[in-house]
């Protein structure tokens, strides 16, 4: 946890604020096909999050694929704590989100760790190939997470370059992956 205090007035002014679950809405970091990620502060210990926004319209059906997706992320994030795994803080399966029209949205919100890092597809793009002893690193702490997964029955189904988040901007810093796409066995 951050014990660095949030100056609201310098985020927007009281009024605008929108809040979920005590953290302050922020910029959008992603969108996927049914979420979107949003940047999230607490708002007594400033601790930065991400937050992930999924519309329960567009998970209406309860046996809809989607919703057979998430429920399979959020079983296996819950039950996976590793160093070299995205951590899930919490989830609200009634969230209302307060919209910039006044309006509220019914949403699933998952509170998770933000990789400020950024994604390794994006590490790659911009320092090209690793060298050997760095990739072996990051490969042995892949590794490390998989076998994690795999010890509590969950298999990850969608490991890409850009599942694999950085925690921090610093190259040497551990690597993190999230499971999406996980799945129980």
């Amino acid at each position: 946890m951050c014990n660095h205090s949030v100056n609201l007035y310098d985020m927007t002014s009281a009024a605008s604020r929108r809040v979920l679950k005590d953290y302050v809405v922020g910029d959008t970091l992603g969108e996927g096909g049914f979420s979107k990620v949003k940047l999230g502060t607490h708002v007594s210990t400033g601790q930065k999050v991400a937050l992930k926004l999924l519309e329960k319209k567009n998970l209406a059906k309860t046996d809809s694929t989607e919703m057979k997706q998430v429920q399979r992320e959020i079983d296996a994030l819950a039950v996976l704590s590793h160093k070299n795994i995205i951590k899930m803080f919490d989830v609200d399966w009634d969230c209302k989100y307060p919209q910039k029209n006044g309006k509220f949205k019914e949403i699933l919100l998952l509170i998770i760790e933000l990789a400020e890092g950024g994604e390794l597809f994006d590490i790659l793009s911009l320092t090209g190939a690793f060298s050997e002893s760095v990739a072996r690193t990051y490969f042995h702490q892949l590794i490390s997470a998989l076998r994690q997964c795999h010890s509590k029955g969950i298999a990850h189904r969608d490991l890409v370059s850009f599942l694999v988040w950085f925690v921090s901007s610093s190259l040497c810093r551990n690597r993190r992956i999230y499971c999406w796409m996980a799945s129980s066995s």
